[in-house]
């Protein structure tokens, strides 16, 4: 099975950074499903069609009507159901209830550019494969919160000026339906702040080989692209001082994008991931001045600081610390896992506070280790 590097992207997307428990690449519809509650899809096809018609003036989903409307409106339903397709798929649990993504991702050199009669019929095109994805969702999954995504990096500003008023149509309508969905569109700019960048933050724990874009992006780091440059305090970090105090390799290659993330790409993470990932390596990296470490050891201040109601660091473990400690100049500490919801624009703020830290957010755990040294000293 061919899997494009977009889709592979997603892929990692939907697992590291949605955290779905199950994730497929090209997810097709089995003709030996049954599908389930379909007169009411056939009415949800029907009024979709119907109430974009007349809010747009566009036709979605056209069909021969000339002699039997009704009959190819069925028709042309069967056959979209048939089609159901999508580039990546993801299930997730949320509090204890599932929860469903998928996304379809175009990746067009010149511009997102869908043909039909007329010319470029893009906008089109995007709402009739999130209204598929849609319905396949209801009608296979039976599921009743979801999040469709249609995403591509490069959208020209023809088409990209017209696809919110659509997405908004589609939030609106599947809302009326008494159906949980969200509609997004992800592109341009969002493309890298909502899914590169946050990749990026939490790739240092991955070590799956199947991952083909994490595996490429960590072999660009191994050869020193993306990377801050190497801090001179030295922090023992993986990928900038060796062990016993040696540099390794990649410490002297260029660095040509080296830049902290948009806060959009913090948004899109949970803020467990922030905390797990970002906030780790920034500690890590010895740029954090000792008088804002000593803070973060106290209740007091963790409080003021991220709302908080533990030392965010702690010389010993314990249930609400993550197990793997943390090196601070030489010292171990325990980084708190008892981050909410309430606390992730704090987390954020304190972050985007400290910028010479923020440049070693992206970790280079997941980089292969050199060997042991076996020489003696």
């Amino acid at each position: 099975m061919k899997i494009e590097i977009a889709e592979s992207l997603f892929y990692s997307w939907l697992r590291h950074v949605k955290e779905c428990l199950i994730v497929q690449n090209n997810w097709k519809a089995s003709p030996a499903w049954t599908l389930k509650r379909v007169a009411e899809l056939q009415d949800l096809f029907k009024d979709v069609r119907t109430e974009f018609e007349f809010k747009f003036h566009q036709i979605i989903f056209d069909i021969d009507a000339e002699k039997d409307p009704k009959a190819a409106l069925e028709k042309k339903f069967h056959q979209v159901i048939k089609q159901g397709e999508c580039d990546a798929i993801g299930f997730a649990l949320r509090e204890g209830k599932p929860v469903y993504y998928a996304v379809d991702v175009a990746f067009h050199e010149n511009g997102l550019n869908y043909h039909g009669v007329g010319g470029n019929v893009s906008d089109r095109k995007v709402v009739e494969k999130c209204v598929r994805t849609a319905l396949s969702l209801y009608g296979y999954f039976e599921a009743e919160e979801a999040e469709i995504v249609f995403a591509s990096p490069s959208i020209s500003p023809g088409v990209y000026n017209l696809l919110p008023s659509r997405i908004d149509f589609l939030n609106d309508f599947f809302h009326r339906a008494g159906l949980n969905y969200t509609f997004r569109i992800i592109g341009n700019n969002a493309f890298s702040t909502e899914v590169i960048d946050p990749i990026r933050i939490v790739s240092g724990k991955v070590h799956d080989t199947a991952e083909l874009f994490m595996r490429a992006y960590q072999l660009l780091n191994l050869l020193g692209y993306f990377l801050p440059p190497v801090s001179a305090k030295g922090t023992g970090r993986k990928g900038t001082t060796g062990k016993k105090g040696k540099g390794a390799a990649i410490s002297a290659l260029p660095n040509p994008t080296a830049a902290v993330p948009d806060a959009a790409a913090y948004g899109a993470l949970l803020v467990g991931q922030i905390a797990k990932s970002a906030l780790r390596n920034m500690l890590e990296s010895g740029l954090v001045p000792d008088e804002e470490i000593e803070k973060l050891t106290t209740i007091e201040e963790s409080k003021v600081i991220f709302g908080i109601t533990e030392p965010v660091l702690a010389e010993k473990g314990g249930r609400r610390y993550y197990a793997a400690p943390l090196k601070i100049k030489g010292k171990e500490y325990y980084l708190s896992n008892d981050w909410k919801v309430a606390h992730k624009q704090k987390l954020i703020d304190w972050i985007k506070a400290h910028p010479e830290a923020e440049e070693y957010i992206y970790s280079l755990d997941a980089m292969p280790e050199e060997p042991e040294d076996d020489e003696e000293e």
